[in-house]
């Protein structure tokens, strides 16, 4: 990086070189070629070609949300429980049982087994429409979810209130 301010800030870059040096930057770390577009905006040159590169610029993997987590969670194991899917999603506890309680209520999961103990609740739970990676997302008022795996005219699912609190 230091070579690219050297010159920059001595004789200016032509795009040829800008493209040479970007070339040279290993294409799997991203972190690298943003540092590199950010040299090229913060002394103004060719803000054309930085914008060029830019586009080739990969992005690194958004970070998943708690939801996301769970729901992947739920899709690999075959039968879970709450306190499972929380521990392997990485979230509270009562994060996992709303979520599991809102797909109950909107016919995704379903309860198999309810035990329990003197230390707790173990009721066991199994996922009944597995409609692809996104997780289905849960409307502020907790009327509907959103699932983007299906087809557009299909996506808002309504939560039966029933289901949900007897999940």
């Amino acid at each position: 990086m230091n070579l690219v301010r050297a010159h920059i800030v001595t004789r200016g870059l032509s795009r040829e070189l800008i493209v040479k040096l970007y070339e040279q930057i290993d294409p799997r770390n991203a972190l690298a070629q943003q540092r590199f577009l950010g040299v090229l905006r913060e002394h103004g040159a060719m803000r054309e070609a930085a914008k060029k590169a830019r586009a080739l610029v990969s992005r690194p993997p958004a970070v998943q949300t708690g939801r996301q987590r769970i729901w992947t969670s739920m899709r690999i194991e075959v039968s879970f429980t709450a306190q499972s899917i929380a521990a392997s999603a990485q979230v509270e506890l009562v994060t996992a049982r709303q979520y599991i309680n809102a797909l109950i209520g909107a016919g995704y999961a379903r309860k198999t087994r309810q035990t329990s103990f003197e230390v707790g609740d173990y009721t066991t739970f199994r996922l009944v429409k597995n409609t692809g990676p996104h997780a289905p997302r849960l409307r502020s008022d907790g009327s509907a979810i959103l699932d983007l795996n299906r087809p557009e005219g299909e996506r808002e699912i309504p939560i039966r209130k029933a289901e949900a609190a007897n999940g």
